[in-house]
């Protein structure tokens, strides 16, 4: 845009819309001091008029920002998962978090030699209250799914079966 004298240029801003909503944990109660920001996924209108947030003590949140795809992030205490989605915000929304207050753990079990080790019980005990998780049983895969709080955890395996020589019965490590 040249200029060579006075010009007037009127911008006329688009006018923000509301994300607002409520972070629960699976109880249904609302969490408060969840930090909350967005950031722009299409790479379209960056800007937006309301920075990162927390939620207050009815866990509610509100974020003022122009017509796009927002990326939001949900970063909770450490007792809760850290969430993030996509949302899509050309009117005023509202978009409610329920928050996990578990940790997924799963993989497959497996010997020395690579193979797979089915049918062996696992248990992951949390280091900092002795609590024990499990067992679970390992499929013929090897495969294994634990649900648990966030913490620092032993993880054992055991097995009433007969095993080929060179794996360990009663393994323990830490996680």
């Amino acid at each position: 845009l040249p200029i060579q004298g006075d010009i007037v240029f009127n911008i006329i801003l688009p006018n923000p819309y509301r994300l607002s909503g409520t972070v629960r944990n699976r109880s249904g109660n609302a969490i408060a001091g969840v930090a909350l920001s967005v950031d722009d996924r299409d790479g379209g209108n960056a800007e937006y008029v309301s920075g990162a947030v927390s939620t207050g003590p009815a866990g509610t949140y509100e974020f003022l920002v122009f017509g796009d795809t927002y990326g939001i992030v949900l970063v909770p205490s450490s007792l809760y998962i850290p969430v993030s989605d996509e949302v899509g915000v050309f009117a005023d929304k509202t978009k409610d978090f329920v928050l996990d207050n578990t940790a997924h753990f799963y993989g497959t079990l497996r010997d020395r030699l690579g193979a797979v080790a089915g049918n062996v019980d696992l248990y992951l005990i949390n280091w900092g209250t002795g609590v024990t998780y499990g067992p679970v049983r390992t499929n013929a895969s090897g495969a294994y799914d634990f649900r648990v709080p966030p913490g620092t955890y032993r993880f054992r395996a055991e097995t009433r079966y007969s095993m080929p020589p060179g794996i360990p019965v009663g393994l323990t490590d830490v996680l």
